[in-house]
């Protein structure tokens, strides 16, 4: 079974692993993380990630869930994903309601999906009908997943900061299609 929890202080060494594996992967982001490639220290990390539950709704901050995926076969973080309770003016640029990144050991395996159907279960209990997921252009693997959770792409843009430059496609997924699914957020690991 695949599972989505929070973060927790028992998990200071796996999640370190995770961040590790991705930089030893020379990948500048860790997707759906709440910025876990800026932190050497996972208790900064942690501090944040529950300070970021608490904020509000403005054009500013939101309030975001970040999850690790655990698949229970080998009790390892598998992805991380983050649920964004609303859409900021920097969201709106590029971003979304869902963020999500696989552990590169884990790619082409299912779990993106498996995740993804989790985190939309989770979105449509917070109430949000519909929601926005956004991925580059190049990423097909990420567009392939989003559609297959029910992605319907709204427009291709292109999303720059400071040192990023991608063509984002957007997509838009209702949620309801998720309103009869387990509540408890798990799901097999494969189908």
């Amino acid at each position: 079974m695949i599972y989505l929890i929070r973060p927790e202080a028992g998990l200071e060494q796996a999640v370190m692993d995770y961040r590790l594996e991705f930089l030893a992967n020379h990948e500048k982001y860790i997707l759906g993380s709440s910025n876990l490639h800026h932190f050497t220290s996972f208790f900064a990390w942690l501090s944040q990630v529950k300070a970021g539950e608490h904020l509000k709704c403005t054009e500013k901050t939101t309030p975001a869930d970040t999850f690790l995926a655990i698949c229970s076969e080998d009790m390892r973080i598998v992805g991380t994903i983050q649920i964004r309770h609303c859409i900021t003016e920097s969201l709106n640029k590029c971003g979304g309601h869902i963020g999500y990144g696989v552990r590169p050991s884990e790619r082409r395996k299912g779990y993106g999906s498996r995740m993804l159907e989790i985190a939309l279960t989770y979105c449509y209990s917070l109430g949000l009908s519909h929601v926005r997921i956004d991925c580059e252009k190049s990423n097909q693997a990420s567009a392939k997943t989003i559609e297959k959770c029910g992605g319907i792409l709204e427009k291709e843009f292109l999303c720059t900061y400071p040192g990023y430059t991608q063509t984002i496609l957007q997509y838009s997924v209702d949620t309801s299609a998720y309103a009869d699914r387990n509540t408890k957020f798990i799901l097999p690991c494969r189908e």
